[in-house]
């Protein structure tokens, strides 16, 4: 919650505040919401948000949802270990090797539901099992990328219950937690064929990946493969470490899986965890960082610890992990961008005259440049132009929850990160945003952003004119310092 205060993220948080804010107010998903990752995301941190519409509602919702699954870690490897020791390892140890929600990205969302619904399956196939595989359901419409590993971990499950169970399990037994993990899904498509959306899902959850695909596997699966190899694989003993835990836990579920075809195990709950921690590694092939293992793998954690018990090293490891961890956590590979440092704690201050930032320790420049931004939009309300739509073309999505005018397209900002092209593919899915129609109605302001020095370049729409500017604050994924310009009709006259 502290570190959040000051975490100034205008198109990560934005889109998922925006996104709660849309669903609150009864838009349509998909259709009207650009939901990118998952409908329960939406859905959840839309109820986290009414609590007081404002960022820090968003806040503590993602960050409980992680301390959830955190927990789970416990419970999980308790279940596993039958070793309260082991548990308080695991639990310490994945605590320290992320301790903070840096986002508010469906991950942590997703966490409490892996970790808990796999915890079910293994203390008991049955009744549990039903709820465990219905918890992975719920992970993967939180996160609908997580449905490739998770849909082969649930298959696999029924050969490793058959073949490596002592005693032979019961049909309700290893077909309980398919169909849990089957009955929310198929929910959820009735839900998206009942309401006609089964389209928009389609472009957005199949069709936009493509385009990021490009960017991030440009050079093949292969060599993702071996990207994150060498990201868990770089040994060190200081900024390094939480690399190297995941190295382990990559190493412990081969072992266990090893030794499990070599019959020296009889323990299908082991082999089980194995799997799924190997196949949620998937979860960082595209970007390697440690939020995106730490709320997936981690799931694993506690096979390091079952096997270094059954060496005789797990007090010593876990001790030599913890200092490492913590030592570590001083510098720049911690796995944590926003922690503020002492300047920006400094220099920060308070402005609640935005209901949506209450509560958040910005630079004045930036609460100054949100409260410019409002100021605008009421002189453009007062005036007699008949102003009735929005479209931002920035990478700023704050901008779109705070325009009092209706959103003229999908996304809430006009380009994603990467440059990916997120405006010209909305323009597939809802081609009725037509943007020259709404130009000639005169009934639109347009918000873009533009080099500094190019401005008296830009191309400005006929009957229309720039009627106030200013610089956009910095931030780590806007670094840029562009202009932001309000473009609107010229019946809506000058700024003064």
């Amino acid at each position: 919650m502290v570190q959040g205060a000051y975490d100034f993220d205008p198109h990560h948080w934005g889109l998922m505040l925006s996104n709660a804010s849309d669903f609150a107010e009864g838009r349509i998903p998909y259709k009207d919401i650009f939901i990118q990752y998952g409908f329960l995301t939406t859905a959840i941190e839309s109820w986290f948000y009414s609590i007081a519409h404002n960022i820090q509602s968003l806040i503590f919702g993602v960050s409980l949802l992680y301390a959830f699954g955190l927990i789970g870690i416990y419970f999980l490897a308790l279940q596993l270990s039958s070793c309260r020791k082991i548990a308080l390892f695991s639990l310490v140890v994945a605590f320290l090797i992320h301790p903070l929600a840096i986002y508010p990205w469906p991950n942590y969302v997703s966490f409490p539901f892996i970790v808990f619904g796999c915890w079910m399956i293994v203390k008991d196939r049955g009744r549990l099992g039903f709820l465990g595989g219905t918890l992975l359901a719920c992970a993967v419409l939180a996160r609908e990328t997580l449905f490739a590993p998770l849909a082969i971990v649930i298959l696999a499950s029924l050969p490793i219950y058959l073949w490596f169970s002592p005693v032979s399990p019961s049909k309700i037994s290893l077909m309980a937690p398919l169909l849990g993990f089957l009955v929310p899904l198929a929910a959820f498509g009735g839900y998206l064929w009942y309401a006609d959306l089964f389209e928009y899902w389609r472009l957005t959850a199949i069709e936009l990946p493509k385009l990021y695909a490009h960017i991030f596997f440009k050079d093949g699966l292969p060599s993702a493969i071996t990207a994150l190899l060498k990201y868990i694989f770089y040994l060190s003993f200081s900024e390094h470490i939480r690399q190297t835990i995941f190295a382990l836990i990559l190493l412990s579920a081969t072992t266990v899986w090893i030794t499990a075809l070599a019959r020296k195990t009889r323990s299908p709950n082991l082999v089980f965890v194995a799997l799924l921690s190997g196949v949620l590694f998937s979860s960082a092939l595209h970007i390697n960082e440690i939020f995106r293992l730490a709320t997936s793998a981690t799931v694993g954690l506690c096979l390091v610890f079952i096997i270094a018990d059954r060496l005789h090293v797990a007090t010593p490891l876990f001790v030599a992990l913890s200092i490492g961890l913590v030592v570590g956590g001083f510098g720049d590979s911690s796995g944590n961008y926003f922690m503020p440092k002492k300047e920006q704690i400094a220099s920060s201050t308070k402005d609640n005259r935005i209901a949506l930032f209450k509560g958040q320790r910005w630079s004045r420049e930036i609460f100054d440049y949100y409260n410019w931004f409002t100021h605008d939009m009421r002189i453009l309300q007062s005036r007699p132009c008949t102003l009735r739509y929005f479209r931002n073309e920035t990478r700023d999505a704050f901008l779109a929850i705070l325009s009092p005018y209706s959103q003229y397209q999908l996304a809430p900002f006009g380009a994603g990160m990467g440059g990916v092209p997120i405006d010209d593919w909305s323009r597939r899915l809802r081609p009725d945003y037509d943007l020259p129609t709404r130009l000639l109605a005169r009934d639109i302001i347009i918000i873009s952003s533009q080099r500094a020095d190019a401005v008296a370049d830009r191309a400005i729409p006929n009957g229309y004119r720039i009627f106030d500017r200013r610089v956009t604050p910095k931030s780590r994924f806007l670094p840029d310092g562009d202009m932001t310009l309000i473009v609107a009709p010229e019946a809506c006259g000058p700024l003064t």
